[in-house]
């Protein structure tokens, strides 16, 4: 399945954060949030590139949205497929194809 098919695919329900308890946390709990909350949904479709991927997520906030990540999927399925394709392109970033998610 090519990128472009996978981001076709219906997407797994991601898990909602309190944003109330989340925005009361310190900047660093913050992102760990999100990278627990946002990484389980990047596994599900790129497998072995989730921790690469949901660590560019995260270390790129002028970029990147992290309110977004957690309450859009959209906007995370974009992202992800976007730093996956900067994965492709760098020389030893020779990650395998997109899982299909489960269903």
């Amino acid at each position: 399945m090519t990128p472009d098919q996978q981001l076709a695919q219906p997407m797994q329900q991601q898990p909602t954060i309190d944003m109330t308890r989340f925005m009361a946390m310190d900047p660093n709990d913050r992102r760990q949030e999100i990278g627990n909350s946002i990484y389980a949904f990047i596994q599900n479709q790129y497998g072995e590139a989730a921790g690469k991927i949901t660590g560019m997520l995260l270390d790129n906030e002028r970029i990147v949205d992290p309110i977004q990540l957690i309450s859009n999927q959209s906007y995370l399925q974009q992202k992800a497929h976007e730093a996956w394709t900067l994965l492709q392109q760098q020389p030893d970033g020779q990650m395998v194809a997109p899982q299909q998610p489960a269903q």
